[in-house]
């Protein structure tokens, strides 16, 4: 179990470990150009080619309050698992 795994549901009581995205950003003026979607592309694809790992899924946190990050994950496939209550703001 990795470090900082005890918070996360999913994962009690498991040896599984994933990759996560925990602060992706794109400067303001800079959004809406596919930057951050081809940034989360890249982590997806790069990781599934970790020799040794055999990742096929990646961990996401975004803030709750976060409803534009929310709604950009939700168009990339990504969806809300569990809330983390400890780790609001």
């Amino acid at each position: 179990m990795g470090a900082g795994d005890e918070g996360y549901p999913a994962l009690a009581g498991t040896d599984t470990i994933r990759p996560i995205i925990t602060n992706l950003a794109v400067r303001e003026d800079c959004r809406r150009f596919g930057l951050g979607k081809a940034l989360v592309d890249t982590i997806c694809e790069s990781v599934t080619k970790w020799e040794g790992f055999g990742f096929n899924e990646v961990v996401l946190q975004v803030e709750e309050d976060n409803a534009g990050g929310i709604k950009f994950y939700n168009k990339l496939g990504f969806e809300i698992v569990f809330t983390d209550q400890t780790c609001r703001r």
